[in-house]
C-alpha cells in the first residue's frame, strides 16, 4: 500500500507577498506538465496520481464550493514560522520538490493548473525546505 502524504498548500501562502489575481496565459504549443488526468478529485482535496501527494484545492481562509467548482473567501497569509506552526492537523508544508511538482510549465500568471487549483493567486508560497537559494513563485 502506498503512503499518501497530505501537503498543506492551503497554509503556504507567503505573508509578505502581495496577492494578485491575473488572467492566466497558457502556451498551447508546450505540453502540459500537470494535465487534469494526472489528478484524482475528491471534493476539496486532490490526489496527484504521479506523486501520491494529496493537496487542498483551496488556500487557507477559503472553502471549496462544489456548486461552482471554485474556492470562496480570501486566502490567509502567514510568515514562514506561522505557516509551520499553524498547519492544520494531519497536514504539513510541502518540500520544494513537492511544491515544484504541481507547477504547470505551459502557463503563467499563475503557473499552476487552474482547473485543479481554481483560485490560486499569483503569489509566493512557503515550503518546508530550508535554503537561502531556493525561491519559487506561482507567477510565471
Amino acid at each position: 500500500m502506498t503512503k499518501i502524504i497530505k501537503t498543506a498548500i492551503a497554509t503556504t501562502l507567503l505573508g509578505l507577498s502581495s496577492i494578485s489575481f491575473a488572467e492566466q496565459e497558457c502556451n498551447a504549443s508546450i505540453e502540459q506538465s500537470t494535465p487534469n488526468t494526472r489528478y484524482e478529485l475528491s471534493s476539496d482535496e486532490v490526489k496527484d496520481k504521479r506523486t501520491n501527494l494529496v493537496w487542498k484545492r483551496c488556500m487557507l481562509g477559503q472553502s471549496w464550493n462544489a456548486e461552482s467548482s471554485t474556492c470562496d473567501g480570501d486566502p490567509v497569509t502567514r510568515n514562514w514560522l506561522e505557516a509551520h506552526e499553524q498547519t492544520p492537523a494531519g497536514w504539513r508544508l510541502p518540500n520544494i520538490n513537492e511544491l515544484l511538482s504541481i507547477v504547470e510549465y505551459s502557463c503563467a500568471n499563475p503557473t499552476i493548473n487552474l482547473t485543479i487549483f481554481p483560485t490560486t493567486p499569483v503569489a509566493t508560497f512557503w515550503s518546508s525546505t530550508l535554503s537561502k537559494s531556493i525561491h519559487y513563485a506561482f507567477s510565471g
